[in-house]
């Protein structure tokens, strides 16, 4: 009987370890759990964003903040910004004549158009769409994901080459962008997310020729941009519109390539915001004004974009129409895109 009873403890005894290693194990695994869905900070003396410094680029329309002693560098189609610490790094390779150079802290590159990008690593897209490009190139982006970047969708993962470099992929319109994080000299993780969370599309991307640019005024309302010397305006006032100006190269034989209109009632145009609700949206800041740009598909390949401000209580919305079939059209959305960037309120 005692044998029994021992027994019968030495199992119960036994059962009593398993539960206790069981609820050990639990509270561990809870506790990791917990931190992988709510991810702690880690404190550094780096990240103190207070005297940071903030990097515009009017060329390609972004803007970025960066640590007070951090440098920004301008290529042809490049910006690399660098800390102090990996800039000592570029002096060392330069006085020691090192084979291959060092890398920047992050470089910010432009593409006009990713089908190039494509062909240079014997890929052939069959649209200007980045995904396409991202799941087509499996060797030299890869291990990517669909993330939220600038406010709008991007692709981030990994970029073969000399260095262990993320990649950050990101296109408006046919115009592709990628943010290339590479030395981690100066750099660590939260540094390098902070500084990426404060990047920005600023104006609207403006390689245009702006030179023999004509300037419209209107004074009752205000304002002024520039617009193509071969282009021609048309203003008329209406019912529900405000004010209509129309442009275009030849607006009575061909009709408008876009407009500007100015509403003063936010109803006035409810008909037009509902059928444009549905199409991908954005806000930009241009010339200190808060802009909603949208884009949106037309009959066929035809496309518009859309440009949404307000101002002393009136509504404007510019806009630009591109169809393939009509020579005339091409590049209006990008030509719009310009217009916005010169348009500014003169009272």
């Amino acid at each position: 009987m005692k044998n029994n009873q021992k027994g019968f403890a030495n199992i119960v005894l036994i059962g009593a370890l398993v539960v206790l290693i069981g609820l050990v194990s639990y509270f561990a695994w809870s506790k990791k759990s917990n931190q992988l869905s709510n991810p702690q900070p880690l404190t550094t003396t780096t990240s103190n964003s207070a005297d940071w410094k903030t990097y515009t680029n009017n060329k390609y329309g972004f803007e970025i903040q960066l640590p007070s002693d951090w440098q920004a560098q301008e290529g042809n189609t490049d910006v690399s910004f660098n800390s102090q610490e990996n800039l000592k790094v570029f002096e060392k390779a330069e006085k020691e004549n090192w084979p291959e150079g060092p890398a920047n802290n992050i470089t910010f590159l432009y593409y006009d158009d990713i089908t190039k990008q494509a062909a240079n690593e014997g890929i052939t897209l069959k649209s200007k769409i980045l995904e396409e490009y991202v799941n087509l190139s499996k060797y030299n982006f890869f291990d990517s994901k669909k993330i939220s970047f600038a406010g709008q969708t991007a692709f981030r993962g990994k970029e073969t080459g000399m260095f262990d470099t993320d990649a950050i992929w990101m296109q408006r319109d046919n115009h592709v962008y990628k943010m290339w994080l590479q030395s981690k000299v100066g750099m660590d993780a939260q540094l390098s997310a902070k500084i990426l969370s404060t990047f920005k599309f600023t104006e609207p991307v403006s390689l245009v020729d702006t030179s023999n640019w004509k300037t419209y005024t209107n004074a009752k309302y205000g304002f002024e941009f520039k617009y193509p010397g071969n282009w021609e305006i048309k203003s008329e006032k209406g019912d529900v519109i405000a004010l209509n100006v129309q442009f275009g190269v030849d607006i009575e034989k061909s009709g408008a390539i876009g407009a500007l209109h100015v509403y003063k009632n936010m109803e006035d145009r409810s008909q037009f915001n509902d059928y444009l609700n549905g199409f991908p949206s954005r806000l930009i800041a241009v010339n200190g004004m808060d802009v909603k740009e949208i884009a949106a598909p037309g009959d066929g390949e035809s496309s518009s974009i859309h440009y949404y401000f307000e101002k002393n209580g009136l509504y404007y919305v510019l806009m630009a129409s591109e169809a393939p079939w009509v020579s005339k059209t091409k590049g209006a959305k990008e030509t719009a895109r310009t217009i916005l960037s010169t348009f500014k309120f003169i009272k």
